[in-house]
C-alpha cells in the first residue's frame, strides 16, 4: 500500500475538532496540538513523495530541510510557495510539540486551523504540479 500523507489531514481534523462534553482541558489541549503536528505532516510525507518522484535520493540526516530547501529554492514560483509554507508549517509543528506556553486553548485552536488549511493547500498545489 502506497502512504502519501493525504490521511494525516483527515487526523488533524478530527483532533482538532471540538472536544466532547467534559473532556479534560489538558487533553483538549493536546489533541490540538497534534492537530498542528498532523498537518505538518500531511505536507511534509506529501511533498516528500514528490521530491522522491522527481528522482531525488533521500538523505538519512536533516530530510526535512532538504525536502523543504528543495521546494523553496526551486527557480519555479509555485514550488517557492510550496517550500514556503512547508517551513511555516514546521515551525507551527515544532512549537506545538515543543513549547510549553503557546496562548489559550482558543489561541491553539485558531492556529490549528490555519495549519490544516494550510497543508491542505500544500496538497492541492503539489497535485498540480502533477498535472
Amino acid at each position: 500500500m502506497s502512504f502519501d500523507g493525504r490521511s494525516f489531514l483527515t487526523s488533524a481534523r478530527q483532533l482538532a475538532s471540538p472536544a466532547p462534553e467534559g473532556m479534560p482541558l489538558d487533553i483538549e489541549e493536546a489533541n490540538v496540538r497534534s492537530a498542528i503536528s498532523r498537518a505538518y505532516y500531511a505536507a511534509f510525507w506529501r511533498a516528500r513523495t514528490r521530491y522522491l518522484a522527481d528522482g531525488e535520493r533521500m538523505p538519512r540526516m536533516d530530510a526535512h530541510q532538504i525536502v523543504i530547501d528543495a521546494f523553496r529554492t526551486s527557480r519555479y514560483r509555485n514550488r517557492m510557495a510550496i517550500g514556503a509554507h512547508l517551513s511555516r508549517l514546521r515551525v507551527e509543528r515544532n512549537t506545538a510539540d515543543y513549547q510549553a506556553n503557546i496562548g489559550t486553548l482558543s489561541d491553539l485552536r485558531a492556529r490549528a486551523q490555519r495549519m490544516i488549511d494550510t497543508a491542505a493547500l500544500v496538497l492541492t498545489a503539489i497535485d498540480r504540479l502533477d498535472a
